[in-house]
């Protein structure tokens, strides 16, 4: 049974997955990297809204470094499969 006395996010591939405004955050904190995603923009299809541009990066857990110096890796894809697929591998690439 689940503890209810930790916040609980939803998961993908066992790595808490959360997002709030544009932003999203995959990982793990006790992991070396998470990534992170910034929607920049959207495009409508079909009546919706559905991210465009979104800003990639591989952000270090340690929180001794300065922010700037814990990005690790940083880049832009065209929707937010690609720009998942992409950051998910370098993700474990730098988790590995």
């Amino acid at each position: 049974m689940a503890d209810n006395s930790k916040t609980l996010f939803m998961e993908y591939k066992g790595k808490a997955l959360v997002r709030e405004g544009n932003n999203i955050c995959y990982g793990n904190m006790s992991d070396k990297a998470v990534l992170f995603l910034l929607i920049t923009s959207f495009k409508k299809f079909g009546g919706h809204d559905i991210p465009d541009k979104i800003l990639i990066q591989i952000i270090s857990t340690d929180t001794s470094l300065p922010f700037h110096k814990r990005i690790l890796k940083q880049g832009e894809k065209n929707g937010l499969y690609d720009a998942f697929d992409i950051g998910m591998a370098w993700l474990d690439r730098h988790n590995s």
